[in-house]
């Protein structure tokens, strides 16, 4: 059975934020960061959204995989302009049975600070390097766990509305067709 996480707290406390940045970083691995952005309003719309509005944007993660080692993937993206960005830096480590030889890359711009054993990706001043890496075993599990993460906030109002049929695969993230997933259930 997958794991589910639920954040219950008072308004203002920063419950939508932590779900935000979760599925910004999701977004950026899964399609693109320009992708994610664009859906988001654009760069601007984010930097906004931000205290300052801020040249740079970090997001790091700790995270256990589903095999129980310890995982750690962050990324700052640079923001140039109104609608230019390159990543600055990107870093993951992956736990492994030599707790001296943990699986690492690490990108600082266009250089590999630490590489990915057995592969040589060109590097892309707009796309991330785990996509690459999850080309091998080792970062696999950190991609397919970073990209397979589903976010959901229910609103009522959706739920009283009349919802068409479909396949009840999939919750969608507001719970409108939450009458097809109880139907399929």
């Amino acid at each position: 059975m997958d794991r589910l996480t639920i954040f219950v707290g008072p308004n203002g406390a920063g419950k939508r934020n932590i779900i935000d940045a979760l599925a910004f970083a999701r977004d950026c691995l899964a399609d693109s960061i320009e992708l994610a952005f664009k859906n988001r309003g654009g760069i601007q719309s984010v930097r906004t959204s931000s205290n300052g509005h801020p040249a740079k944007i970090g997001i790091g993660i700790d995270f256990v995989l589903p095999d129980g080692r310890e995982a750690n993937y962050a990324f700052t993206l640079s923001t140039r302009g109104h609608d230019s960005f390159e990543v600055a830096h990107e870093k993951c480590r992956i736990s492994s049975p030599d707790p001296f030889r943990p699986f690492l890359f690490e990108r600082k711009g266009d250089q590999i600070i630490h590489e990915i054993r057995n592969i040589h990706p060109k590097l892309q001043k707009d796309r991330l390097l785990l996509f690459a890496a999850s080309g091998t075993e080792d970062f696999r599990p950190a991609y397919d766990f970073l990209t397979n993460m589903h976010f959901y906030s229910i609103m009522p109002r959706s739920l009283r509305e009349l919802q068409e049929p479909d396949a009840g695969k999939y919750l969608k993230p507001d719970g409108s067709n939450a009458a097809s997933i109880l139907h399929k259930l």
